[in-house]
């Protein structure tokens, strides 16, 4: 259980962000200051979708060639309380977002990795 509670406090949270900032409409650019304001007010939704992608690209640099996502750099765990799910929720928000291909290659190898790995026996 080492990290474990540590790792899904950090890590879902991070993912719903990266699908929250990826699935909204790109936000209108304001050429002119807010009132109030003596300088236009920073694109920080688009400051903040390129940190979302930045997190999908480390989500896919987790992934292992057979789909598995390892729950941290150079480990070798995956799937600890469903971080591999919610690792897969924000690579489809970033397809959902962009459509590169590289989001749903990485999806579809995750999904076929759990997929493998599900037991479909009833009791």
């Amino acid at each position: 259980m080492k990290g474990s509670v540590k790792q899904l406090v950090v890590k879902a949270p991070a993912v719903f962000l990266v699908m929250g900032l990826l699935l909204q409409p790109p936000p209108i650019s304001r050429s002119q200051p807010l009132q109030g304001q003596s300088s236009p007010a920073p694109n920080s939704a688009t400051e903040m979708r390129l940190e979302a992608f930045r997190m999908a690209d480390f989500i896919l640099s987790l992934q292992t060639p057979n789909g598995a996502i390892v729950d941290e750099p150079g480990g070798t765990k995956v799937n600890e309380d469903s971080n591999m799910e919610y690792a897969l929720i924000g690579v489809g928000a970033a397809y959902a977002s962009s459509k590169q291909d590289k989001y749903l290659e990485g999806l579809e190898r995750g999904i076929k990795w759990l997929a493998d790995r599900e037991e479909m026996s009833d009791p």
